[in-house]
């Protein structure tokens, strides 16, 4: 009888183990976290492309910035006033991301305007504003550089 109190009693203690609450319990935690996992997730894809649409328009507008300031500081593109003057069809970007660059009737999300002021903030001077605007619907931003060139003598 003392065999059986002893065996009975060890084999109640090696009978440790989870019960089906336990694992019911850490199944729910691990998905809650799975899931924050994955909103995580959605959220940062949100934000990559948000980033890439600002990153996008902040290039056009530097590139259209170098391309004014490499021209001599007379130059007929750098006459004062608002440009482009024939809409986005000569604006020098891929407005509508098919991969042509101002075909005829383009039409997009996308444009890029600029406008020279002469002799501002003092003489001899060109400020040159560029403003590059995507108008998707989803996104709507707008970026706006600018710079002044002056007339070196």
């Amino acid at each position: 009888m003392t065999c059986a109190n002893n065996i009975n009693n060890h084999y109640v203690k090696d009978n440790a183990g989870f019960t089906i609450l336990e694992v019911l319990a850490a199944l729910a935690i691990f998905s809650l976290g799975i899931l924050a996992v994955m909103a995580l997730q959605s959220s940062s894809i949100r934000g990559n492309a948000r980033a890439r649409g600002v990153t996008d328009i902040s290039v056009y507008a530097a590139d259209r910035i170098e391309k004014l300031m490499t021209l001599p500081f007379n130059d007929a593109n750098l006459v004062a006033g608002n440009y482009p003057p024939g809409g986005q069809v000569v604006d020098g970007i891929d407005n509508n991301y098919d991969g042509r660059i101002d075909e005829a009737d383009e039409t997009g999300p996308l444009t890029v305007t600029w406008t020279i002021v002469n002799d501002w903030p003092i003489l001899n001077v060109k400020t040159i504003t560029v403003t590059v605007t995507n108008n998707h619907p989803n996104v709507q931003r707008t970026f706006t550089v600018q710079t002044t060139k002056p007339q070196i003598l």
